[in-house]
């Protein structure tokens, strides 16, 4: 009896579960961010993710 109820509880939470992610909005990205060729935090980075 305990499994049935708590099965149904986990299907009807679900759907809130994959939507409890917030989206992000972009934004702007500095020039200078963009031209950079080298990463002084790390010189070896072989790509930076902005």
């Amino acid at each position: 009896m305990f499994n049935r109820i708590g099965l149904l509880i986990l299907l009807c939470c679900f759907p809130f579960l994959l939507s409890a992610q917030k989206t992000s909005k972009w934004g702007n990205i500095p020039k200078e961010d963009l031209e950079m060729s080298v990463y002084s935090a790390d010189t070896a980075a072989g790509a930076v993710v902005l």
